[in-house]
């Protein structure tokens, strides 16, 4: 042939793609290629289409999340069109055509290379792990039987980096902290505690490795803000249940008992279902590092309650073992350092350790921030086989001024004096 004219030609492509063509237009809303005329020399022509971009969803793309694959099903072919053909002439005579003519179509599509991609990403974050928290080291005058500690305003505060930043996605999770006693009542033994405003929302202030910083606590007001943290940049979070994590539960009936340790958990970490826009595949991102810092001043709520105990005994002896005792007076002068008032209370206990029952006891309440003061401690009853006396402080805390560890109540010159009758046979 001298030549081939192609006209009117229809090809069908994908839909919506950015295209560039060797000839022709293509349309992105129906997918189809038009050519109004290609002469070629011969009987081939080679035309191409080179696509940037393709909407997935218009040409029912599927991903498969749980084995990873993609598939992508459309067309590409001709649809309809003109062939013209110029016969090569030879000595003014054109040159035959044959009977039958056969139209080959040849396509070659290049490997899919996907550099990006725009739409919705969801993403969940593991090994996100926290280790608990062990409160195996907690002062003994908080762990004795009775006390309930309300925290007025404990802080968590946290710092941490937000990996799709760049790409105007933000990622949150929620806060779960939970109260273990493994020796309580069934139903007692895992206390759960939640965010009130949750999840934290890590935004995208700073970029992919900028530290965004977070408190988590009661109330915003008169914060311990930590070193390495800036009030400036704080954004505050509600989590009133943190002033339960250490109390006695109200459902208790006649338990009192620390938890043991304090899980943390971080509840649903990722990136929730959003819009990102031409995320770029292929690199690696910066992974998510932070640091968190628990603040828990020791700033108790009314309704609190810290129980002091010490014993003093190992008085027994075979003579007092004859001795009744009908009223127990025990003296002393008292130095109370702390910002609150204490009850003082006092017990006698027997040769086998036990609390001796039937007695009458009339306290003593010790001011705050007092020194020197004279402190007198009655006992009245049946009193037998004595064996020392078990000291009871009591404060009942109830504003958000926090107590330090050098803030004591010490008892000295300890003196009992008895009144009773001895028996004893001879």
């Amino acid at each position: 042939m001298e030549s081939t004219t192609f006209t009117g030609v229809t090809i069908q492509l994908p839909k919506e793609m950015d295209c560039t063509t060797s000839t022709g237009t293509y349309d992105a809303k129906t997918g189809k290629w038009y050519i109004p005329e290609l002469s070629v020399k011969g009987n081939a022509a080679d035309i191409y289409a080179v696509a940037t971009k393709i909407n997935l969803a218009a040409n029912n793309a599927k991903v498969d999340n749980v084995n990873h694959t993609f598939l992508l099903q459309s067309d590409f072919k001709v649809l309809d069109g003109t062939i013209t053909l110029d016969p090569r002439v030879s000595g003014g005579v054109p040159t035959a055509l044959p009977e039958k003519l056969d139209f080959h179509v040849d396509y070659g599509l290049n490997p899919l290379e996907i550099e990006a991609v725009s739409g919705k990403i969801k993403y969940e974050y593991e090994g996100m792990n926290i280790d608990p928290v062990s409160l195996g080291d907690i002062p003994d005058f908080l762990s004795c039987e009775g006390t309930n500690l309300l925290l007025a305003n404990p802080q968590i505060y946290l710092s941490l980096n937000n990996p799709l930043a760049d790409y105007k996605v933000h990622c949150d999770a929620g806060l779960t902290l939970t109260s273990l006693r493994p020796n309580a009542p069934e139903s007692l033994r895992r206390l759960s505690y939640s965010l009130d405003d949750g999840p934290v929302k890590v935004g995208y202030a700073g970029g992919s490795t900028g530290r965004q910083q977070f408190v988590l606590s009661p109330n915003d007001k008169n914060l311990n803000v930590p070193d390495g943290f800036s009030a400036s940049d704080l954004k505050w979070y509600e989590f009133s249940g943190l002033c339960d994590v250490l109390a006695v539960p109200t459902n208790a009936e006649n338990y009192s008992e620390l938890p043991e340790t304090i899980e943390i958990e971080l509840t649903n970490p990722g990136v929730p279902a959003q819009e990102v826009k031409h995320f770029v595949l292929g690199t690696t991102l910066p992974g998510v590092k932070g640091e968190y810092e628990l603040v828990a001043p020791l700033a108790l709520k009314e309704g609190s309650i810290i129980i002091y105990s010490d014993r003093e005994d190992g008085w027994g002896s075979e003579d007092l073992d004859a001795l009744t005792i009908e009223e127990l007076t025990v003296t002393a002068t008292a130095d109370n350092s702390t910002p609150l008032s204490a009850e003082m209370v006092a017990y006698p206990v027997n040769t086998d350790g036990d609390r001796i029952p039937g007695v009458k006891v009339t306290t003593n309440v010790l001011e705050a921030m007092s020194e020197g003061k004279p402190l007198e401690i009655k006992m009245e009853g049946k009193i037998e086989k004595l064996d020392g006396i078990i000291f009871e402080a009591r404060v009942r805390p109830g504003t958000d001024q926090s107590l330090r560890p050098d803030q004591t109540i010490r008892l000295h010159n300890i003196r009992a004096k008895v009144s009773g009758y001895y028996t004893k046979k001879f």
